[in-house]
């Protein structure tokens, strides 16, 4: 009588949930299950196997909760990632927003870069390397690790502290370290693009921070020194010779050691975040006329307009974009733009005299506007002849192509089979002598 035995088995109900179940099962003996195992052929059939819901009831829903996880998890680190990146362009709008203008500027530029490199390198390279002056900050190199401090130290900002502290059940350590490791990468291949194309290699640029107004009020040698290097690359570059050089610097040298009152009362009309009043026009208001700075004048009157640059093409497309609406057509936005200028160029637009010209040209727009479109449509429909005409001809030319290619073939075939005849018949001529 063969061996019973009891075997507990976990099985799942229809809900997916693990029950215990005890049953009986006969052990069988292991030479009739060789026999039985040899005996039983594999039935072969069409019939897709579809296992039954009750027993992966469990494992599904497991899947969906870790997929769900998963998404969450995507969601948590790519806002993440969006409050670092805003972190950031909010760090460099005002720098990039404070050069738009048509003013001069570059006397600024040379402290508002340092400073802009120096608060993204504060989060990531160690303390002790950024005791430097801005020229020296160029030549930390960011690739290397041992400059940088730890990836779990990085300063990612507040609002991505908060929301990496937010995603604790939803994303792993690991997963946060790699996020911080990224921002760390970003950050220092920010950092290497702006040390690779800094104005703070060119000598130029820090002479002409001499120039600026809390450079010469606060640190007066500093600002000599800077003009010094200034007047340097001038002369060097023969754009104001030795006289006008060692004129220049006295001057400068006597307006640094004016009395402090009296420089805030000059450089007072002065907001470097505004456009209403520029160096040119400081600067200006007081050297203009005056008889022992004229040389000074003389200089910052050329590295002003050296210094001025492209600035009115760039500004412009700042104006363009604010200009734009969806599906403008070029005339529109170079019309939109021409009155844009010129109501700046008579000073507002309650400035604007309106004629009578004006008031006709305004009444008849929409029947101008008509005839515009007729004109294009005329010329919509030339073009189109055009291409069908175009198109025809190339058909033609094609077809005549393949009419000669078919002809050269078939005098090449005949020519061939007329020089082998021709051959035979000179070898028969040639038997007969």
């Amino acid at each position: 009588m063969p061996q019973r035995a009891m075997l507990a088995c976990k099985n799942v109900d229809e809900n997916g949930n693990a029950v215990n179940q005890s049953y009986r099962t006969e052990a069988v003996p292991n030479n009739e299950r060789k026999e039985k195992k040899r005996r039983t052929k594999p039935e072969i059939t069409d019939k897709v196997y579809t296992p039954d819901p009750r027993h992966y009831g469990g494992l599904l829903r497991s899947l969906s909760q870790f997929e769900s996880i998963n998404t969450e998890g995507r969601q948590c680190q790519c806002s993440c990632k969006l409050a670092f990146c805003k972190t950031i362009a909010d760090e460099c709008q005002p720098f990039l927003q404070r050069f738009q203008t048509s003013k001069p500027m570059t006397p600024y530029l040379f402290e508002a870069v340092e400073k802009l490199l120096r608060y993204l390198m504060n989060r990531c390279v160690k303390p002790d390397l950024m005791k430097c002056t801005g020229p020296k900050l160029l030549s930390i190199d960011t690739k290397k690790s041992e400059n940088l401090i730890l990836s779990k130290n990085i300063d990612i900002g507040f609002a991505t502290k908060r929301l990496l502290g937010e995603t604790a059940i939803t994303v792993t350590e690991r997963q946060k370290l790699e996020f911080i490791h990224e921002c760390r990468s970003m950050l220092t291949t920010m950092i290497a693009k702006l040390q690779e194309k800094s104005p703070l290699k060119q000598k130029a640029v820090r002479g002409l921070s001499s120039l600026d107004p809390c450079v010469i009020q606060h640190s007066p040698q500093l600002a000599q020194k800077r003009f010094s290097f200034l007047l340097e690359e001038l002369n060097h570059a023969n754009i104001i010779n030795d006289v006008l050089a060692e004129n220049a610097k006295k001057e400068y040298l006597h307006f640094c050691n004016l009395k402090k009152s009296e420089l805030q009362e000059i450089f007072r009309p002065c907001d470097q975040f505004s456009d209403e009043v520029g160096l040119d026009t400081i600067y200006g208001s007081f050297l203009i006329g005056e008889a022992n700075y004229k040389h000074l004048w003389e200089v910052i009157k050329i590295c002003l307009v050296l210094s001025h640059g492209n600035a009115t093409v760039e500004g412009g497309f700042s104006v363009n974009k604010s200009l734009l609406v969806e599906n403008m057509h070029e005339k529109t936005v170079i019309a939109q733009r021409h009155i844009h200028d010129e109501i700046q160029e008579a000073g507002g637009i309650k400035n604007i005299h309106i004629s009578k010209k004006m008031l006709d040209y305004v009444r008849g727009a929409r029947k101008r506007y008509h005839e515009y479109l007729e004109m294009k449509k005329q010329e919509k429909s030339e073009k189109d002849k055009k291409k069908a005409e175009k198109r025809k001809l190339d058909i033609q030319v094609k077809d005549l192509e393949g009419e000669r290619k078919k002809l050269m073939m078939a005098t090449e075939e005949k020519r061939e089979a007329i020089d082998v005849e021709l051959q035979e018949l000179k070898k028969k001529q040639a038997s007969l002598y």
